[in-house]
């Protein structure tokens, strides 16, 4: 892939203070303790640090569920059920590039952070199996996007507006 596929470094700096935002907002919207929030493990990766695997061109974005095996002498409940965001570069900058309208990385990362994190809360919380298909799989997405648009729709962020229309038919409301 080309460089102009990866995030630069501005551009990196702009999804880790969109995840900070991100994290408040879902943390807010499913009134998570710090406990609680500590006890969902996740991370988030750009398409320059993903394998092979987490690469896909379906998606602005994906979440990846690992299973980690506890190391000898440690007391912790294993295994570990782990989550990771896997953001994909090249879609983001093609959407940006290619929209009619014109988007800001922040207002689309936002939604799309917002949106992953989401579906990590509900996985790891049990509110949802991971492992889905189908007519199941559409109705978590419409859920997500539904919960995605609850904790946006009172941020003041340019375009947001846009974004969210955008989303709209998937939600599958009238709102």
């Amino acid at each position: 892939m080309t460089k102009d596929r990866y995030f630069s470094d501005r551009q990196l700096a702009i999804v880790e203070q969109c995840l900070v935002n991100t994290e408040d907002l879902v943390s807010h919207r499913f009134q998570l303790s710090r406990e609680e929030w500590g006890s969902i493990h996740y991370d988030l990766r750009t398409l320059a640090f993903l394998s092979q695997e987490e690469i896909t061109d379906q998606a602005m974005a994906q979440v990846a569920k690992y299973e980690c095996f506890s190391p000898s002498g440690h007391g912790s409940p294993w295994p570990l059920e782990f989550y990771r965001v896997c953001v994909q570069d090249h879609k983001v900058l093609d959407r940006i590039r290619r929209g009619k309208q014109v988007l800001r990385l922040e207002t689309l990362m936002l939604y799309g952070l917002t949106h992953e994190i989401i579906h990590v809360v509900r996985f790891s919380r049990s509110f949802q199996e991971f492992d889905i298909f189908g007519f199941e799989r559409q109705l978590e997405e419409r859920r997500v996007h539904q919960e995605t648009f609850e904790c946006l729709r009172d941020v003041d962020v340019p375009g947001l507006d846009l974004v969210l229309g955008a989303y709209k038919a998937l939600r599958g409301t009238s709102n």
